[in-house]
C-alpha cells in the first residue's frame, strides 16, 4: 500500500512517475472518493503573423488577433462531452505576445489546459487533441504552430469501493494514469478543489483530522483485500 502526495504539479508534477507502485492519490476532494476524473491535456499554441505600422493593419498579419480568435472558437467548440464526466473545457493560462502597442505583432503565444471529458484513459486525450488542432486550421491554415506535452491522457475511472465515503467526479487531473501495473487506485483528499489557487486557499484542522480517520479506512481496505 502505497500513498501518493503530488508535489509541483501545476508546473509539472514531480510525484507518481511510470515505475512507483501507489495506490492512493491524496488530491482535494472535499473528504469524498472520486470514481472518476476528467483527463488532461496541456498545450501550447503558437500564432505567427506580420509585422508593420498598426495604422496600416490591413497590409499586415496581426498575430495577436489570429491567435485571439483562435482561442475563443477553442473555448465555444464542443471538444467532447459524456454524461459522466461533463464538457471538455480549455483554460488559457498564459498569454503572450508583440512588441510594441503601436505595431502589429508578427507573434503571439498561448498555454493552454484542456480537462478532458471524454474517454478511454489512452486515447481520449489524443482525441481532443485532434480536434484541437482542427480548430485552430479551421481559423488558420498557416498561421500556428500547436504542441501538447507528452502526457496526454482521457477521463480516468478509479476505485471507489470502499464503504463509509460519499461519491463524488472531480473535474482535474491526477497523477494516477503515470502508474505502471495492475494496481488498485484510490483519489481522495481533504479540502475543497472550488479553492485551490485562490486567495483564500486553505486547509482547516478539522479537514486534517478527519483525512487522518479516513486514510486509515482506505488503508485497512486495501491491506484486507
Amino acid at each position: 500500500m502505497s500513498l501518493l502526495l503530488p508535489a509541483g504539479w501545476d508546473f509539472g508534477s514531480i510525484a507518481g512517475r511510470p515505475g512507483e507502485a501507489q495506490h492512493s492519490t491524496a488530491q482535494h476532494s472535499t473528504a469524498q472518493q472520486a470514481p472518476a476524473a476528467t483527463g488532461q491535456l496541456s498545450c501550447t499554441v503558437t500564432a505567427h503573423g506580420r509585422a508593420g505600422h498598426s495604422g496600416y493593419p490591413w497590409l499586415f498579419k496581426s498575430a495577436t488577433e489570429v491567435l485571439a480568435r483562435a482561442l475563443v472558437k477553442t473555448i465555444d467548440t464542443d471538444l467532447g462531452t459524456s454524461e459522466r464526466y461533463g464538457n471538455t473545457t480549455v483554460n488559457v493560462g498564459l498569454l503572450s505576445g508583440g512588441t510594441a502597442i503601436n505595431v502589429v505583432a508578427d507573434s503571439a503565444t498561448a498555454s493552454i489546459v484542456v480537462r478532458v471529458g471524454i474517454g478511454p484513459e489512452l486515447g481520449g486525450g489524443e482525441v481532443v487533441k485532434g480536434r484541437l488542432r482542427d480548430v485552430l486550421t479551421d481559423v488558420d491554415a498557416e498561421a500556428f504552430d500547436f504542441e501538447c506535452g507528452s502526457r496526454a491522457f482521457g477521463a480516468i475511472e478509479c476505485n471507489c469501493d470502499v464503504d463509509g465515503f460519499q461519491k463524488t467526479v472531480v473535474n482535474y487531473g491526477t497523477d494516477i494514469p503515470s502508474f505502471k501495473g495492475n494496481h488498485t487506485r484510490y483519489l481522495y483528499g481533504p479540502g475543497s478543489i472550488l479553492v485551490s489557487h485562490g486567495p483564500d486557499e486553505a486547509i482547516t484542522v478539522g479537514e486534517l483530522e478527519t483525512a487522518v480517520e479516513d486514510y486509515k479506512k482506505l488503508i485497512l481496505h486495501a491491506v484486507r483485500n
